[in-house]
């Protein structure tokens, strides 16, 4: 699954071409004519923003925080709804959420 994550190595500066690419996905896949790589990279972004894959931590115990992320992954899981992602493409797309994490941490930036 090709991803922004992917796309930009880690230990290229890769900011600013990251973003591009990843308003291109969005521009490219609503208008569309997006490809599977704009799906995916879509699909990570949200999971990412929404916190979907992830559990709520003690830091993040307050009612407006809690309301919020339940938001999120409700409406991240209206989309896996209906787009029946094999049990393997969920994993693949945890595991590439994680790897957007890493890639954003490690250079000290978020998209």
């Amino acid at each position: 699954m090709n991803t922004i994550a992917r796309l930009f190595p880690r230990w290229h500066r890769r900011k600013a071409k990251a973003q591009a690419r990843l308003a291109s996905a969005y521009t490219q896949l609503f208008s569309g004519h997006g490809s599977v790589d704009d799906a995916n990279i879509v699909l990570v972004d949200l999971a990412r923003e929404g916190k979907y894959f992830y559990a709520a931590t003690p830091g993040e115990t307050s009612d407006g925080a809690l309301w919020d992320m339940n938001g999120s992954r409700r409406i991240y899981g209206r989309i896996l709804q209906f787009t029946q992602l094999p049990p393997e493409a969920l994993e693949e797309l945890a595991a590439a959420v994680m790897l957007e994490d890493a890639a954003s941490q490690e250079e000290g930036t978020d998209l």
